[in-house]
């Protein structure tokens, strides 16, 4: 859906990265003498949650993917070196003979 906005707008061929805040929503487990959780999900599972969706197809490069907690502070710094590279790509080919 959003790739299909950014087509209407005319911003599709514009490099992305596709950013899943909230992470910190996601349950940890607390006592490892469960198996299942309040709602029947196993707890094993639960913890893999941003490693499965990493490997998955959103956690591909194309479009780059940074799974975060804006209010915990977490994966920030992956979030930046994303965009500081995206950048630098961009303006590389701006500026070609930048670096000479």
């Amino acid at each position: 859906m959003v790739n299909s906005i950014l087509n209407e707008i005319g911003a599709g061929n514009k490099p992305t990265i596709m950013v899943f805040n909230k992470i910190d929503l996601i349950p940890k487990q607390e006592n490892t003498s469960e198996r299942f959780d309040e709602f029947g999900l196993e707890i094993a599972e639960k913890e893999n949650v941003i490693e499965k969706l990493k490997r998955s197809y959103m956690g591909t490069e194309k479009p780059k993917s940074v799974f975060i907690s804006a209010e915990h502070k977490e994966n920030l710094d992956e979030l930046r070196a994303a965009m500081m590279f995206l950048l630098k790509d961009k303006h590389l080919s701006i500026f070609p003979n930048w670096l000479e």
